[in-house]
């Protein structure tokens, strides 16, 4: 089971529910430049497995963004008592 995570109107995560532990998935992000700075295991994982998924995108995310996303996502996790990705666990 999945639930989005919303910081005001945003929806900046998922926080996947397994019968192993619970975990924060981060959006995939992309920098200013188009480049992808965050998600990649994501994405590599939904190509393997021939699936699709529906995850927030974030687009245009400068340095000091992504450090508030990035300091929003350790809140998140530390209010919930999860790790962020399943790789934490």
């Amino acid at each position: 089971m999945t639930r989005q995570i919303e910081w005001g109107d945003e929806c900046i995560a998922v926080l996947v529910e397994t019968p192993t532990g619970n975990y924060i998935a981060p959006p995939i992000v992309f920098d200013t430049d188009g480049d992808l700075v965050m998600g990649q295991e994501l994405l590599a994982a939904v190509v393997a497995s021939d699936t699709t998924i529906q995850h927030p995108v974030l687009h245009n995310c400068g340095p000091v963004a992504l450090a508030v996303l990035e300091w929003k996502l350790a809140f998140v996790a530390e209010q919930l008592g999860v790790p962020l990705g399943p790789a934490s666990q």
